[in-house]
């Protein structure tokens, strides 16, 4: 649930966040290795060579990749699914230009699903859901597509586009539900968190080249994570995708 609110942050809020966390938890570090009653047995472990810290950054650095891959391919997916929508809806706007494939209730029914997942179901996909209007919408247009008063040339093709925008609706709704992975984000946090432990497990002699290693790193975490954040629900705020190319469908029709 927290990473779920955090996740929903603009990228400012994400930074400073993350900032608090590392930097409290690299202060915390530095006071029980050098300030605390147990910092006399702490200093005893002093001589963990350096590479021990390449364990955690190393399986923090694999883990923040993975993710990042997965979110960046789900916004490739996203867009790609939205491209197809776009373009089944024109392309049955098209047929309908056709001379024998007129039907001005099968505009309507193009026009009342597009108003329906901008108004409803675009709102609605930053939980992950559907709307139920939009549903309605492409059934009555599915309907229509099938039982269209058009050229026996056109009517199979018109009905082939609806279930293709059928498909990619599915999709998309697909990619809205699969984010966020509060698992795989917990992973690199707790991972992240481990690297700092690392670092002041090597650092027990200094307190200032403690601090400073863990200041290098954290800047380095807190960088890329921020910028994986901020991408990571492809339709919610703060960057969340646009659903302009199905306004400009109701342009289109609009202009005929």
């Amino acid at each position: 649930m927290l990473l779920s609110l955090w996740l929903s942050l603009n990228v400012t809020a994400t930074i400073i966040t993350l900032a608090l966390l590392f930097g409290g938890f690299a202060t915390l570090l530095a006071w029980l290795c050098f300030a605390s009653r147990y910092a006399p047995a702490i200093q005893h472990a002093a001589g963990v060579v350096p590479p021990f810290v390449n364990i955690g950054a190393t399986l923090f650095g694999l883990m923040l990749t993975f993710l990042s891959q997965d979110i960046w391919e789900a916004n490739r997916q996203a867009k790609r699914s939205l491209g197809v929508e776009h373009e089944q809806l024109v392309t049955m706007l098209a047929l309908d230009e056709v001379p024998g494939g007129s039907d001005e209730n099968l505009r309507a029914a193009v026009r009342n699903y597009v108003q329906a997942v901008v108004t409803y179901e675009w709102p609605s996909m930053e939980n992950g859901l559907g709307a139920p209007q939009a549903e309605m919408a492409l059934d009555d247009l599915t309907r229509l597509a099938a039982e269209a008063p058009v050229e026996p040339r056109l009517a199979q093709a018109v009905f082939d586009t609806a279930m293709k925008l059928r498909a990619a609706r599915e999709r998309r709704l697909a990619i809205a539900n699969d984010f966020p992975d509060d698992r795989k984000w917990l992973a690199v946090i707790l991972l992240c968190l481990f690297t700092q432990m690392s670092l002041a497990a090597t650092h027990l002699d200094r307190i200032r080249a403690q601090l400073l290693a863990q200041l290098v790193f954290g800047a380095g975490a807190v960088t890329a994570i921020s910028l994986v954040a901020s991408i990571e629900q492809p339709f919610s705020p703060p960057n969340a995708i646009s659903p302009q190319p199905l306004i400009d469908v109701i342009d289109r029709i609009e202009k005929r």
